[in-house]
């Protein structure tokens, strides 16, 4: 019986083995695929950031417990706290080196850019790079001197300049593009482009970064 279910499971987990050689020509087999494929990646990141979270609130709690530890005058305790919260920090820096990012070029002549899409309650950080200018204007500035708008959705509009970090406050696709008004038609003689890059964060109390709500 043994013997028979090994082989049983052996003959079932090589009829979904494909030659690396050859291509699926299915397309439902493809989108199979490719949604496992998301699946993995968007649990990969729910992972790593549980794992930030879980470090970062344990650092806190940490840093807590040396402060009563250091009143007690007890430094011998206190040097192993403090070693401990150096190890947990090491740690999520190395964690937050592998969060999700994506980089997305932002023209000047489209209204509105469409990025990542978001989860309700989702921190991000996004950072803008490069020059751009509305209205056809020759003088090209930086994202300090015409900083990109957002909105999430066709939702409010908000600003996000340079640098900002913010929780979504509802699902949808972050689109982003030049504050130039809102007729489309006008956008057509814009020059230029910024890089954007998101990076996906975890929702912490003590986030690397503040966060804030759009």
């Amino acid at each position: 019986m043994y013997r028979t279910t090994i082989m049983i499971i052996a003959l079932l987990t090589s009829s979904v083995v494909v030659n690396g050689d050859s291509e699926i020509k299915l397309p439902q087999a493809n989108e199979a695929i490719a949604k496992h494929d998301k699946q993995v990646a968007a649990a990969e990141a729910a992972y790593k950031q549980a794992l930030i979270k879980a470090k970062t609130d344990c650092v806190r709690d940490l840093k807590v417990a040396l402060n009563l530890t250091t009143r007690k005058g007890d430094l011998d305790d206190a040097n192993r706290i403090n070693a401990e919260i150096g190890r947990l920090q090491a740690a999520i820096d190395n964690l937050m080196s592998k969060l999700r990012k994506t980089t997305y070029q932002i023209p000047a002549t489209t209204m509105w850019n469409k990025t990542v899409r978001l989860t309700k309650g989702q921190a991000i950080r996004v950072q803008a790079t490069g020059e751009w200018s509305p209205n056809g204007r020759k003088n090209m500035k930086g994202v300090d001197s015409w900083p990109p708008r957002g909105r999430i959705g066709e939702g409010k509009e908000f600003p996000i300049g340079a640098d900002r970090t913010f929780i979504a406050e509802t699902d949808g696709v972050l689109e982003i593009g030049i504050d130039d008004g809102n007729n489309p038609n006008v956008y057509n003689d814009n020059l230029g482009s910024i890089t954007v890059t998101i990076t996906f964060l975890p929702l912490s109390q003590d986030a690397p970064v503040q966060v804030e709500k759009n």
